[in-house]
């Protein structure tokens, strides 16, 4: 290899030079160049994101991160991709870390209640965040003082109002439907976190080629 994970590549570079039996290399051409074109078209859209994020003033502390939206299969690779990009991974899995979601919230009946019984089964071992949806779920969570509250849905007009009267010691995370056009709002916000798996599922596959000399 010619250039490190994360490297910038200006347009018909060499990137790597092979050197072998031909027939062995042309047995894999296909499905090496698959995997670098679908995970460089994803560490570039990351890093696209990341630039429309650095415009804001507020951007300085800003994170990016993905989700657990991945291909099947495919998780570490695309996760490392985006860590080529430069964003981070919010959880490889499950148990990364805790995330109270709705349907946690729904069948507890209340946050106070799902968060009660995450604390009463792990107690302090993982970080503890929560998925807001309203109001009423958004003062419930802050009474909890968990690391993290997640706004996930809530549109720019909104979380402006809501995050002014934040409290410091909690983290904030806004998430769902962010894209190329909106990210920079999101961005002027305040937040510590953005995730989403724009860079995931909507990148475009960089086109590599295999020349043989």
């Amino acid at each position: 290899m010619l250039f490190k994970d994360g490297n910038k590549v200006k347009r018909n570079t060499v990137i790597a030079k092979i050197y072998g039996s031909t027939l062995s290399i042309l047995k894999a051409e296909r499905t090496a160049l698959n995997f670098i074109s679908h995970l460089s078209g994803i560490a570039t859209c990351t890093n696209e994101l990341l630039n429309l994020i650095s415009r804001k003033r507020f951007s300085k502390k800003l994170i990016l991160l993905d989700t657990r939206k991945t291909t099947p299969n495919l998780r570490e690779l695309e996760k490392q991709a985006v860590r080529a990009g430069g964003g981070r991974n919010h959880r490889m899995n499950l148990s990364s870390m805790i995330l109270i979601k709705d349907n946690h919230i729904n069948v507890a009946g209340s946050v106070k209640n799902a968060f009660s019984k995450v604390l009463q089964k792990y107690g302090c071992k993982f970080k503890i965040e929560i998925e807001v949806r309203n109001m009423k779920e958004l003062k419930e969570a802050i009474s909890c003082k968990p690391d993290v509250i997640m706004f996930d849905n809530w549109n720019v007009k909104k979380l402006k109002k809501v995050l002014k009267f934040f409290p410091k010691h909690i983290k904030i995370e806004v998430s769902g439907q962010i894209n190329k056009k909106n990210i920079s709002h999101y961005a002027s916000l305040g937040a510590d976190y953005i995730s989403t798996s724009y860079m995931i599922k909507n990148s475009k596959w960089t086109d590599f080629s295999l020349d043989a000399v």
